[in-house]
């Protein structure tokens, strides 16, 4: 379930920033998608995970399995968190020469 959300929310920012940014989809691109789920959802997200898996109980035959509606309503509309990240990007420049994927900290 974990992995489904990360995915769509980071393919979510990656399109939003190859858009924002008029660039194409690069290495440097993607980490910074990866970054800014990281430092503001990632977290939150898993802990709702997390929360919500704790209070599953088993599921009875007939039973409506809700783990998609919990699934699709973590991945929601969330505009939202697109907001203040616009205003950060300012002129940032993600032309040049791409960069190595070793390093997931060091570049922007």
């Amino acid at each position: 379930m974990a992995y489904i959300v990360d995915l769509t929310l980071m393919m979510e920012r990656i399109f939003f920033l190859s858009q924002e940014t008029n660039s194409p989809v690069s290495r440097r691109l993607i980490k910074l998608a990866y970054r800014t789920y990281k430092s503001s959802l990632q977290s939150t997200v898993h802990v709702k995970i997390t929360q919500y898996v704790n209070d599953l109980t088993l599921i009875r035959p007939g039973a409506k399995d809700t783990t998609i509606d919990k699934i699709v309503e973590l991945i929601g509309p969330s505009p939202k968190d697109f907001t203040g990240l616009k205003e950060r990007l300012g002129s940032l420049d993600l032309s040049g020469q791409d960069e190595p994927w070793d390093d997931l900290e060091s570049s922007p």
